[in-house]
């Protein structure tokens, strides 16, 4: 154990010789204040300790000094209780309200001729203003769980509701345990939260005193260990009370009277150990975080929000943004227009700043030339390959020349890696047009150049002192290249009045290697891998491309409704490499709106897509229109069938089933399209949807 003074607002670490009651030589198993003046229960492997918090002196100890020696090897307690679990699965409970004393034992449990081994323990108070509970959960090594009565340490028998048991059986140990009761009103219905070894998070109702029923699963990341915790100080949207949850990432979790179902809200926790929650006078609601680098205290903001902070410019509107991550800065383009008052005539000046990430402190600032815009800005890996620097790469536009509609001269710039040398320019080339976007290319510079595709390589000549970008390629077979994408050897690129275009340096050559030839308008684009690719269309579409010889097959298409801007390699939330549906891209949308694209595993697809379609017979959009017909994606001309996707915020709607609709999702319209799995793993795949976002 170790203890810390958190007076000043600081954590420092108390002297071994202060509170001695206390033993601070080995590992504390349970740890609480207890509900009488000045007292606090401490257990560990030996024994259990009763300490006046007050005076730092031992009031209690058991076993008493001589007696045979223990070996704990789990606990929980709370203000009037202890339950302990000696070596062997012996369990035993103590009261603790006026004294320290042993009201009951219970024997191990035997399988196969060796006693059941306890894992976890939870004594959570789960009724709203008590400070005791009736009942005591034990997880066995065995994968079982099972509710035991207080004071007697039995399990229930007889008079069970219909689907309810005190005892179950899990796929993995269950190493972390809490009762606890979400809602404040009267009869709020108590919920078992299990934490298993795998990153599982299961919860279980307790319709009544000792019984588990209507199994739920989530996830908070695959193989490590989920770390609970009740948090009193901290509410639910609606109010109510919320369950701390740690693995791979954070989560808090609670239960929406609403739907009947729990939800889950993100929190900036990753691989924690243990965590509680803190409400001190220095820091108010707050959550404590255990993790191998250290001790954390944190706030928690509103759930479900997004925490958006406005950064006034003045006149100068940003259009341009990049993250460079050794810099620990945003790299901003900016543009501003000046009007003079007494001719009218406009101005149009550009600049390049870096923006500290944390307080948008301005660190640097690179002005354009007058009438010359910022219209790329990337932070891109230049060099040979195994020895790139990251160096931040901008691209402009000059005003066209009277009697132009499109510009004939634009720039390529870049700046100096060095941190303490962020303004400076240390090569910049002219370029015929518009420089629409920028990527890295094998250690070189791949751009769009209104109908050009150019591929520039940063060398130091030994005759030179400063760098020079040479040109290395050039492919000009097109309208209007718009966006550009590079994953290994292939660049995918976008023709706003054609498709997609995947193409390959060979040479000083530029070839053209797969071709949509259907004329779909894209906009935004990303590659899943070097043979698919997914884009945004003016029309509002998302299409998705799969690399078949010379030709890209169009092998999914959506109807989004929105133009999306932006597709990012990435995830709102992290999630195992493991797990069954992976976030590949972050969209965003010319309206502001924010959402993910993930890739599905085939099994995990197929139960998804069932659950779409029988949903479809359910579920009716605004003025009837099914599904199908809204996500089909449209053109000018034709429409294309909706297919190689499946609408997340269409399916989650299952949760939001009457039993009766339930029942018609899970049977379809015949037997073959019957939904073969159980309700209830159709009700966790469909959760496990809600933890992406």
């Amino acid at each position: 154990m170790r203890m810390f003074d958190l007076s000043d607002g600081s954590l420092d670490e108390l002297d071994p010789s202060s509170f001695p009651g206390f033993d601070r030589t080995r590992r504390t198993l349970a740890a609480c204040t207890l509900a009488r003046d000045n007292a606090a229960v401490q257990v560990i492997s030996a024994g259990i300790r009763v300490v006046d918090v007050i005076s730092g002196v031992e009031l209690e100890r058991w076993p008493s000094q001589g007696s045979e020696v223990v070996e704990i090897t789990t606990a929980a307690v709370n203000p009037t209780q202890v339950c302990i679990a000696l070596k062997g699965g012996k369990l035993l409970y103590f009261s603790s309200k006026n004294k320290l004393e042993v009201i009951r034992e219970r024997e191990a449990e035997i399988t196969g001729g060796l006693p059941n081994e306890v894992a976890a323990l939870a004594l959570n108070p789960h009724t709203l203003g008590k400070n005791s509970s009736n009942c005591v959960a034990v997880a066995y090594w065995t994968k079982k769980i099972v509710l035991l009565l207080l004071p007697n340490l039995t399990p229930r028998t007889g008079g069970a509701a219909a689907g309810a048991s005190p005892s179950v059986e899990e796929v993995h140990v269950a190493r972390s345990l809490v009762m606890h009761s979400f809602q404040k009103g009267a009869g709020s219905l108590p919920q078992l939260l299990i934490g298993l070894a795998d990153g599982g998070l299961v919860s279980y109702s307790m319709p009544e005193p000792g019984l588990l029923a209507n199994r739920r699963v989530t996830s908070l990341g695959k193989d490590r260990l989920v770390s609970l915790a009740p948090c009193a100080s901290f509410e639910a949207p609606d109010g109510d009370r919320v369950v701390l949850a740690a693995a791979s990432r954070g989560a808090i979790m609670w239960f929406d009277g609403k739907s009947k179902r729990m939800k889950t809200s993100t929190i900036a926790i990753t691989d924690a150990v243990s965590l509680c929650e803190l409400d001190h006078s220095v820091y108010p609601n707050s959550v404590l975080v255990l993790s191998r680098a250290g001790i954390t205290i944190g706030s928690i903001g509103e759930l479900n929000k997004l925490n958006v902070q406005t950064i006034p410019f003045g006149s100068d509107n940003p259009r341009q943004i990049a993250y460079h991550p050794s810099l620990h800065a945003f790299v901003v383009g900016f543009c501003r227009t000046e009007v003079n008052r007494i001719t009218g005539d406009q101005t149009f000046s550009s600049s390049l700043r870096i923006l500290d990430a944390a307080t948008f402190e301005q660190l640097a600032q690179i002005p354009c030339n007058v009438n010359e815009e910022i219209t790329a800005v990337g932070v891109l890996e230049l060099g040979p390959r195994g020895s790139t620097v990251p160096y931040i790469v901008a691209g402009t536009t000059t005003a066209p020349p009277a009697g132009h509609i499109e510009s004939t001269q634009g720039r390529i710039i870049i700046l100096s890696d060095s941190p303490l040398n962020k303004s400076s320019v240390i090569a910049s080339v002219e370029v015929p047009g518009c420089v629409y976007s920028l990527t890295a290319y094998q250690g070189n510079i791949a751009a769009t150049v209104n109908s050009s595709v150019l591929i520039y390589g940063l060398e130091l000549p030994k005759e030179r002192e400063s760098f020079q970008l040479i040109q290395k390629a050039k492919y000009d077979r097109g309208f209007q290249f718009i966006s550009i994408v590079a994953r290994e050897d292939v660049l995918a690129v976008t023709d706003a009045l054609k498709s997609v275009t995947l193409l390959k340096l060979k040479g000083k050559k530029l070839e053209c290697v797969s071709q949509d030839y259907e004329a779909s308008f894209p906009h935004g684009l990303e590659m899943l891998d070097k043979d698919w690719i997914i884009s945004s269309e003016l029309d509002f579409n998302l299409s998705l491309f799969k690399r078949d010889s010379s030709t890209l097959e169009r092998v999914g298409g959506f109807h989004y409704g929105e133009l999306a801007n932006k597709l990012i390699p990435g995830s709102i939330n992290p999630v195992p490499s493991n797990a069954s549906i992976q976030p590949k891209l972050v969209m965003v949308t010319a309206s502001g709106r924010v959402s993910v694209i993930s890739d599905i595993d085939s099994e995990t697809s197929k139960k998804l897509a069932a659950v779409q379609r029988n949903l479809s017979y359910i579920l009716y959009g605004p003025g009837d229109i099914e599904l199908s017909t809204w996500r089909a994606p449209r053109m000018a001309k034709k429409t294309r069938p909706f297919a190689g996707f499946i609408d997340a915020d269409f399916v989650e709607r299952l949760l939001d089933l009457s039993a009766e609709d339930m029942e018609k999702a899970m049977k379809g319209q015949n037997q073959y399209e019957r939904l073969t799995e159980s309700k209830e793993d159709v009700v966790a795949c469909v959760e496990q949807l809600l933890t992406l976002h």
